[in-house]
């Protein structure tokens, strides 16, 4: 399994501490254990598996782009 997460990397998901979606980022990468350490957005620290949070930094960033594409400029006239 290829990792393709960096530190730094951001997703939304919900946190298991406060039960509140919020933002997430990456700040260790536990290769031997196959595990990542994750911050919320609230403050919140824990370790997360690498291929959830893989499967949510890619999905993040598709949304990303999707909401990028489906956004006109703001002096879009029709």
């Amino acid at each position: 399994m290829a990792i393709k997460i960096k530190l730094g990397d951001e997703f939304l998901t919900r946190c298991p501490n406060c039960g509140k979606m919020a933002r997430h980022s990456i700040t260790g990468l536990k290769e031997k254990e196959w595990r990542v350490k994750v911050r919320c957005g609230k403050g919140h620290e824990y370790d997360m598996p690498i291929d959830r949070a893989n499967r949510l930094v890619e999905l993040t960033k598709g949304i990303e782009q999707e909401t990028k594409k489906a956004t006109p400029p703001r002096n879009f006239v029709k």
